[in-house]
């Protein structure tokens, strides 16, 4: 849900959105993706993916993320 809601609101591009889906269902613990679906598992999909793209994006996705985590810190 959150995932789609960033796609919807332009922070994720459609394809940077079904990148990031993937690495969440393979929770993989070599990305730092595991356990159930909540904010901190996709924050860490987020970074895993923003690793592979250019410097600039890379920094966006980052700071996405950390938009994300002032939320998990919250709740």
């Amino acid at each position: 849900k959150e995932l789609k809601n960033l796609v919807q609101k332009g922070a994720l591009l459609k394809n940077e959105g079904r990148e990031v889906e993937k690495l969440l269902m393979n929770n993989n613990p070599d990305d730092g993706v595991t356990g159930g679906a909540t904010l901190w598992k996709l924050t860490q999909g987020i970074t895993a993916f923003a690793r592979e793209q250019q410097p600039e994006r890379c920094r966006e996705l980052h700071e996405i993320s950390g938009q994300l985590m002032n939320r998990v810190k919250v709740n």
